[in-house]
Parts: C-alpha cells; sequence; structure tokens
C-alpha cells in the first residue's frame, strides 16, 4: 500500500515538473516576443523548439483552403507518423498513420500543436525537426477554421 502512495506520488511529481519546465520554455500559446506573434529570438526556423508563435484564428476558412493531401498531410507525415504512426513509439497512445486517424482526433492535435506540446519540446523522444510557425498556421486553420475536409 505505501509502494502504490509513494509510485503515484512519484509519478505526480515527475508531471508536475514537466508542466512547469514545457510552460517555463515557451509551451504555451502566446509566449512570442512582444505578443505580436513572432517567434522571438530563441526561434530557429524549425530546428528547436523555440517560444511558441502566436497563431491567428480566422473567423472563416481561407478560399482555397489548406488541403490534405498537398499542405497537411506532408507535416503530418514528417512531425507526427515517426512517433505516432504504425509501430512508432506513441502509437499506442494515440495512431496518426492515415487522414481517418488524424481526423477523428483533430480536437486532441489541434490543441497539442497550438500549445507547442507536439512534438514533445521536452525530446523524448527527440524529434528531427519541429514545424515552423507557418506550418503549425497551416495545420490547425485545416483542422479547426475549415473543419479538416479530406481534400
Amino acid at each position: 500500500m505505501i509502494y502504490r502512495l509513494l509510485l503515484g506520488l512519484g509519478i505526480m511529481g515527475a508531471a508536475a515538473t514537466a508542466l512547469v519546465l514545457a510552460c517555463s520554455s515557451g509551451g504555451g500559446s502566446g509566449s512570442g516576443e512582444g505578443g505580436d506573434g513572432s517567434a522571438g529570438a530563441g526561434d530557429d526556423g524549425g530546428l528547436g523548439p523555440g517560444p511558441c508563435p502566436d497563431l491567428d484564428f480566422p473567423a472563416t476558412c481561407p478560399t482555397p483552403p489548406p488541403s490534405w493531401k498537398n499542405d497537411v498531410q506532408p507535416l503530418v507525415l514528417e512531425y507526427c507518423v515517426p512517433c505516432h504512426g504504425p509501430g512508432g513509439s506513441a502509437a499506442s497512445q494515440l495512431e496518426l498513420g492515415s487522414y481517418s486517424e488524424f481526423a477523428a482526433n483533430r480536437t486532441k492535435c489541434w490543441y497539442q500543436i497550438d500549445k507547442c506540446w507536439m512534438p514533445n519540446a521536452d525530446g523524448s523522444p527527440p524529434p528531427l525537426a519541429y514545424p515552423t510557425p507557418a506550418q503549425r498556421q497551416t495545420m490547425v486553420t485545416w483542422m479547426d477554421i475549415c473543419n479538416a475536409p479530406d481534400n
């Protein structure tokens, strides 16, 4: 019984530490320099997490809308599928190897991408690259504003 209590406290402590680190290292939306949506000096064009950019949320889907095949799927394949695809280290938590899997989980994915929580900024496992602010904007616009069309 004591072992379970100590294990539970240890897990809660680790989760709290990870949350504090994520928030203090630019893990939340709106932490860009000056609040103007710029990524700031720590942005290295997609090669590291840097500050999380503010994203735009237009009232309507742009014309033409971002395309799953041309705009979003290549980003999912590059940034999500290595861990969340078939056989990936996080596939058991959330598998995103196809349009239907990604679209069905778009709310969860949208939130993770908007908050810069994915790919993992803590490097567990370390991604080879991070999406640029423009790539994050494309994904969030397609998922949220445009309602994830299969185009």
